[in-house]
């Protein structure tokens, strides 16, 4: 029953890191690429904090456009990521890339027809 415990106690202490989750919240040149790879590895749990990566300053435009890309393919996106809609707005209005402006808006129309 000890070891056990014992076992147990150096498990927990054992959490592996989660280095897909690192990449996706590393602002780096591999950023985009693993925002591009989230739903062919199954990280839908990663959505949730997409808004916030993508109104964060230090992040690219091609991870902006990755974290777009992968918005308008997912039909639980309210769900997913309910805040959203509020975050892009924000990026909207506070942005002057004209091209992250015609990707929010080319996502806001295709969300608006699915509705």
């Amino acid at each position: 029953m000890i070891s056990f415990l014992f076992i147990t106690s150096i498990q927990a202490a054992e959490t592996p890191k989660d280095e897909f989750k690192e990449k996706v919240f590393n602002f780096s040149k591999l950023q985009a690429t693993a925002i591009t790879e989230i739903r062919a590895k199954n990280r839908l749990d990663l959505v949730k904090e997409l808004p916030t990566i993508f109104q964060n300053e230090s992040i690219e435009e091609k991870a902006q456009i990755a974290i777009l890309k992968l918005f308008s393919e997912l039909e639980d996106l309210d769900g997913l990521a309910p805040n959203w809609v509020v975050v892009l707005d924000l990026v909207f209005q506070k942005t002057t890339n004209v091209n992250l402006k015609k990707e929010i808006l080319l996502l806001a129309e295709k969300k608006k027809k699915n509705d």
